[in-house]
């Protein structure tokens, strides 16, 4: 009884940080909109290991967008990189999958 109240308590607590952390970090922009719960997404069970790996790295960032590029050469800020076509929007995960 003990152990499962403390193992639940630690549970809600972790989830609490997991929570906490997606909102206070930016470079989870997107993340956060498509991961609202804890817990493992239906895309994981439906997409293939291939696809699951393309779209676990585009919600994470770790791509090579011109938001993170820009970072890794020069650090250049946030808002002066540009996406590659000349639009002169940020290059982000938003600008590439809505506009």
């Amino acid at each position: 009884m003990i152990k499962s109240l403390v193992l639940q308590k630690l549970k809600d607590i972790f989830i609490q940080r997991w929570h906490s952390d997606i909102e206070r970090t930016s470079d989870t922009n997107v993340y956060k909109h498509f991961k609202t719960s804890f817990g493992i997404s239906n895309y994981i069970n439906i997409l293939d290991i291939s696809s699951c790996k393309i779209l676990i790295a585009f919600l994470t960032r770790n791509h090579r967008l011109p938001i993170e590029i820009g970072g890794w050469q020069n650090n250049i800020p946030s808002h002066d990189r540009k996406c590659i076509f000349d639009c002169n929007d940020t290059g982000d995960e938003y600008h590439y999958l809505i506009k």
